[in-house]
């Protein structure tokens, strides 16, 4: 890659860094952060005794001598500051043998895992950590790296043209390759220096809170608090305690589902996954091992909005139903809050302040990528399509269906359980009132999202250019996690040539990964289009191919009518009250998913016997009538009235259509349908041609 194409690298992702920020708080913390911030961290009587001991500090003149009064150029004073640096942490009250400061000019940082540029990696100092809990090694690195890194210092003149909102982003680099490589942090520190002047920052999954400047010269209390601050014990820095190592191994305490503490042992050499973003939910899990029982378990931690439904709370919720993940225990603390770091009251919270959550789960298989043969991932899929329903029935909407999130059940599982639906981060309950907010592409995994979703931006944008604010999308329901799950399905079939040979990723689904609107315009082609030809494996018996042609056939239908939006009311008061036909609809996608099953066994393999249902007994049955009703094309989302001010005659066609819904604002919203669920034998599914 030439020089000019890694610059244009470097911007694009400094500006994706730059938006992350934006999504979170950038909090003034003024001169209460700096007071508050390594309070008790050193006594003043201490400082004060330093000061006057200082060959660098001059009492009388109440300044810094060592350092220049009006330099040019950072490299003038980065020199200066060091030695002020060393002086602070050489003292001996101050010395701390598990902390070391290292100046950065003429060492390379060590990073892993960054999809940043090198320089942009580099601070003018990083102090070391070594030993306790955090750290595994016991000896300092011979070279500065971030595995190791406790706290930062950028230094700077007070004639760089960088503004302090570019000085924050570039020490969110900085942060965010500290969150990376250490999966204990929970916030970082970095200091900024000039000649004259301090500002702290500090991050932390909800946002950035930043300090007042600081007169180095005549606060010298405050700057050596300070930095001593950054070289303190684990926990005042920002590191999670209760993930630790001991004797070699590395531990994670937390709350059984009896409310006991215990230790898991972790393992591996670290998390199995990890989202490498700054600003977010920072969802990491954990393979870990009973020691006692010798029982694995998955361990789930991430920062949910304080606003949003906890996903223990949505999980408890989900006890007992197959094909969803189940949760064990759950643990909070209601000090680890971006609030709390921020030294704000529980009450002055932000939309975007977070809070830590720890749960302990049941382990499974692995993700779909992984199948083994057709049949084992066509019975998955079936059961990922009943977990969908049995989480509806719940009063639950997954909002986030992904490859990473949909798993295949333990080894010998029944049916029901063959596939798992897990992490309800993104859930929502679909019994209130927000359920009927307009849809977001900013939920969801984007190369999964329903057209209809990705589309919703561009309908609020169009609303605003045509000056109707009326029209709106239509909220974020149980078809667009089925038209997901779909996506994932054709993302495994079109990868692989066959089990376990990856032949890459075509370009028309690659484009499912860009921004919404080129995501949105490529599943909308894909849908609209004869699908593209298999690989071999998935040609064979007419399975898959019968399969995703039924499935793309009945997406096309809803999404072109979705993505319209309305400028009509939904009628209803929530999601759930206003869906209907939502059992028959899945029992037609599921009499879809038998037919391939039974075509599979038929040509592949010798048939074993038809696998029920569902484990337990049907709620109900559906009429032949009602499913060559739903297979003619319509919609069962039948939530909207005609616009206002129209006649019956006027009203929106909706596949194929027209409903004969009154106009009136006050009229009663339409009676729900009985949910209902179809076997395989009452589904007359319609051959495809040959």
């Amino acid at each position: 890659m030439d020089s000019q194409s890694t610059s244009i690298d470097c911007y694009a992702r400094r500006q994706a860094l730059q938006h992350e920020l934006d999504s979170g708080s950038l909090i003034d913390g003024g001169s209460d952060f700096l007071r508050s911030t390594f309070k008790d961290v050193v006594p003043r009587r201490a400082i004060t005794k330093f000061l006057t001991q200082s060959k660098s500090y001059d009492m009388q003149k109440k300044r810094w001598h060592t350092l220049p009064s009006n330099p040019s150029s950072d490299e003038k004073i980065a020199p200066k500051i060091h030695k002020i640096l060393k002086e602070i942490f050489k003292h001996r009250p101050f010395t701390n043998e598990d902390r070391k400061l290292v100046c950065c000019d003429g060492h390379e940082v060590k990073y892993r895992n960054s999809d940043l540029c090198s320089h942009e990696l580099d601070p003018d100092f990083i102090i070391l950590g070594r030993g306790g809990r955090s750290f595994k090694e016991r000896r300092f690195p011979s070279s500065p790296t971030y595995a190791q890194c406790v706290s930062l210092i950028r230094v700077t003149f007070s004639g760089n043209p960088r503004t302090l909102q570019s000085q924050i982003t570039l020490a969110a680099t900085y942060a965010r390759q500290c969150f990376i490589e250490q999966h204990n942090r929970v916030r970082v520190y970095v200091v900024l220096l000039t000649e004259t002047t301090m500002w702290l920052f500090q991050f932390d999954r909800g946002g950035a809170t930043y300090s007042s400047s600081c007169n180095i010269h005549g606060d010298p209390h405050t700057f050596v608090r300070i930095v001593l601050g950054l070289a303190s014990d684990e926990a005042q820095v920002g590191f999670d305690t209760s993930i630790f190592w001991d004797r070699g191994k590395r531990w994670i305490s937390t709350r059984n589902q009896k409310g006991r503490r215990v230790d898991y042992l972790i393992q591996g050499d670290g998390p199995i996954s990890q989202r490498d973003t700054l600003i977010g939910c920072a969802t990491r899990c954990w393979r870990v091992i009973d020691p006692h029982s010798k029982k694995q378990y998955i361990i789930k931690e991430a920062w949910r909005l304080i606003k949003d439904d906890s996903e223990a709370v949505l999980l408890q919720s989900a006890k007992g139903l197959s094909g969803v993940g189940q949760l064990v225990a759950a643990e909070e603390d209601p000090t680890k809050t971006t609030t709390y770091f921020r030294g704000c009251r529980p009450f002055d919270y932000l939309p975007t302040d977070r809070a830590w959550c720890r749960m302990t789960l049941e382990e499974y298989g692995g993700s779909f990528d992984k199948f083994d043969d057709g049949l084992q991932l066509l019975q998955a899929y079936r059961d990922i399509i009943l977990a969908i329903f049995d989480l509806w029935e719940r009063g639950i909407l997954h909002r986030d269906i992904s490859i990473n999130n949909v798993l295949f059940g333990k080894d010998a599982t029944p049916p029901g359980s063959r596939g798992v639906l897990i992490d309800l981060d993104r859930a929502i309950r679909i019994t209130v009132k927000d359920s009927l907010l307009g849809a977001t592409p900013n939920i969801g995994t984007r190369a999964f999202q329903s057209a209809s979703v990705l589309y919703s931006d561009t309908i609020r944008h169009d609303a605003q250019v045509w000056r109707n604010p009326d029209l709106q999308p239509y909220p974020h329901d149980y078809l667009d996690d089925m038209e997901s799950l779909f996506y994932v399905l054709c993302w495994v079939c079109y990868q692989f040539d066959s089990p376990g040979i990856r032949r890459g990723l075509p370009h028309n689904l690659s484009r499912w990964m860009e921004d919404p609107g080129i995501s949105a315009n490529s599943k909308s082609l894909f849908l609209a289009s004869p699908l593209p030809e298999l690989p071999e494996y998935f040609q064979r018996g007419s399975a898959f191919p019968h399969l995703l042609e039924k499935l793309r056939q009945r997406f096309l239908t809803i999404s072109e009518d979705k993505q319209k939006g309305t400028t009509t009311p939904v009628r209803g008061e929530n999601l759930k009250d206003v869906c209907q036909d939502v059992g028959l609809e899945f029992g037609i996608f599921l009499g879809h998913v038998d037919k391939a099953i039974e075509e599979w066994n038929r040509n592949i393999r010798d048939p074993p016997k038809p696998p029920p249902l569902r484990p337990t007994g049907l709620p109900g049955f559906a009429t032949p009538e009602e499913i060559a009703r739903l297979e003619a094309g319509l919609n069962p989302f039948q939530t909207v009235g005609p616009i206002v001010g129209q006649s019956a005659a006027h009203t929106t066609k909706r596949a194929h259509t027209d409903l004969d819904v009154d106009g009136d604002d006050d009229a009663p919203s339409p009676k729900r349908h009985k949910t209902i669920l179809t076997p395989t034998n009452a589904v007359p599914i319609q051959p495809l041609p040959p």
